[in-house]
């Protein structure tokens, strides 16, 4: 009955809709993910002069995070970035830093995989 109710317009509507770009998002396992997005808020934290770090605020978003490698976009402000991360055993370091969105290219530079530029690049954190 809902099939003769919604027609076949409505089931063009939802396969368009899978077939989109993926927005950018949280993507991986929850503890990598959170620690990641705890050590891009304390960096850029210890980046600020500390007489604004009570006025700046700092929001890490977009976390993804495939094997050992990870992306996250970043906001200082009204200012906005990205971070690259490779994990060396239980501990995150930063590999790369900037405004620039991480391309294919920058990522390869940096050593990072092709499996994990694919989830990147499918997970919304490849520009």
């Amino acid at each position: 009955m809902r099939e003769r109710i919604l027609g076949p317009a409505f089931g063009a509507l939802i396969i368009a809709a899978m077939q989109l770009p993926c927005a950018a998002a949280d993507y991986g396992g929850a503890p990598a993910v959170g620690a990641v997005r705890t050590m891009e808020k304390a960096l850029l934290r210890s980046e600020i002069p500390p007489v604004q770090r009570d006025v700046l605020s700092t929001t890490v978003s977009n976390v993804v995070v495939s094997g050992n490698y990870a992306v996250c976009q970043y906001n200082v402000g009204e200012s906005a970035g990205y971070s690259v991360y490779a994990r060396s055993g239980a501990v995150w370091k930063r590999i790369s830093h900037g405004g620039d969105v991480p391309t294919k290219e920058s990522l390869r530079k940096l050593g990072v995989p092709a499996s994990s530029i694919a989830v990147f690049a499918a997970h919304g954190g490849l520009g």
